[in-house]
């Protein structure tokens, strides 16, 4: 049998539920929000995977914010990455191993979506 414990006798539970920064609160900090009473929102979200895993969803904020996709980003990048290795001659190179890579299957080749 394995028996998995936590020591928490210097954290608070309320110093735990502190991480909001990712979008996570605690339900009971927000004073109008009913007291969440965790066993039954695990009977009511708890599923079965094709695999045959239990799936349950934790009690985070569904109204998280947007991550961005920071394309514009990754694109000056690659402007920037390419035009070094063109001027230090290492392009064709850096390419084969790219090549080498989507021939093994490690990386796969995507479409443009043009956005």
């Amino acid at each position: 049998m394995l028996v998995t414990s936590m020591f928490v006798a210097e954290a608070s539970v309320a110093e735990w539920w502190q991480l909001e920064a990712i979008g996570i609160d605690d339900p009971s900090a927000k004073s109008c929000q009913t007291e969440l009473n965790v066993k039954e929102h695990f009977f009511e979200t708890v599923t079965r995977s094709q695999e045959g895993r239990y799936c349950v969803s934790l009690p985070w904020t569904v109204t998280s914010p947007q991550i961005p996709d920071n394309r514009e980003v990754a694109e000056r990048r690659l402007a920037s990455m390419t035009a070094k290795l063109k001027s230090s001659g290492q392009y064709h190179e850096y390419q084969k191993v790219l090549d080498g890579w989507l021939m093994e299957g490690i990386i796969e080749a995507v479409k443009d979506d043009g956005g």
